[in-house]
């Protein structure tokens, strides 16, 4: 196998540089996963990302209320290779459903050509960060909705809105009506409370998959109890996906599973307003 040619035909690497493309080729490592092998678990320390050369792998995230969401990656797929530039942990349990083929890089395999080759580490960030926004935005869905059903999900997706709010501006303010509930894709949010007096409260602050403002949309529009209970801040640019009233009244009536699933992170939220540890419900 020409394996620089094999990695040129893959979109990630589609603009990779000749000799970036070189040394990746050599860095790679093969790995046989037999059947009913896990690759690496939810939660585990990311040192590596991987390229399914053949086989079938499991994907299998959970969520905070102990339900998962499974799809399957097949030759050609990549796998970790966000982990590397972000440093988080693993956010998905891997396994093979058939004996597999895999290529493997190292981080430090991975620093190396990082640092010789400047432009390898811009062109992979520019591809992967669209399908790291929506890889974002589908587990955002899920940990807040619960599992949904593929063609309802993928509608949903395409009636999405996107808005970035530069840092230091607002997204809504305290006593606005409430008619959109937003995920962050990346960036950081602070809420405030505004003082009769003219004063700041500092309540919190929720950061990239986290969501806000569904607390509003479940109350009637235009009543008292949909109005923003807080203002809400960027503290550095922020991208976030926004899903209106109309959207999400339609979610819920075609998916009512989602309401069960969303009215329990509000009670877990709300109990952690009550300790002190998370923001209000705006």
């Amino acid at each position: 196998m020409d394996l620089v040619a094999y990695l040129k035909c893959l979109p990630i690497f589609k603009d990779i540089e000749p000799d970036a493309a070189g040394e990746l080729a050599n860095a790679l490592e093969k790995k046989d996963l037999p059947a009913g092998t896990p690759l690496f678990s939810q939660g585990d320390p990311a040192d590596a990302f991987y390229i399914v050369l053949s086989g079938r792998l499991r994907v299998v995230v959970r969520s905070a209320v102990d339900q998962e969401a499974v799809s399957e990656l097949g030759a050609g797929d990549c796998i970790g290779e966000m982990a590397l530039l972000t440093g988080q942990a693993r956010t998905a349990t891997i396994s093979a459903v058939d004996d597999s083929e895999l290529l493997c890089l190292g981080k430090a395999a991975f620093d190396s050509l990082v640092e010789k080759y400047p432009r390898f580490l811009s062109g992979l960030a520019s591809q992967l960060l669209p399908r790291f926004q929506r890889d974002q935005l589908n587990l955002s869905l899920f940990r807040l909705f619960g599992r949904l059903d593929e063609t309802l999900l993928a509608e949903l997706l395409g009636r999405l809105g996107w808005r970035r709010i530069p840092s230091g501006q607002a997204l809504f303010r305290q006593g606005e009506p409430g008619d959109e509930m937003y995920i962050v894709v990346q960036g950081r949010l602070r809420f405030v409370a505004e003082e009769e007096d003219g004063g700041r409260r500092i309540l919190g602050e929720v950061g990239a998959g986290e969501s806000i403002g569904e607390f509003a949309l479940l109350a009637e529009a235009g009543s008292p109890e949909s109005r923003r209970t807080a203002s809400v801040y960027a503290i550095r640019q922020t991208d976030v996906i926004v899903l209106g009233r109309v959207d999400f009244t339609d979610l819920l009536c075609q998916y009512p599973g989602a309401l069960l699933n969303l009215t329990r992170h509000i009670v877990r939220r709300t109990t952690a307003v009550r300790e002190g540890i998370d923001h209000p419900l705006v």
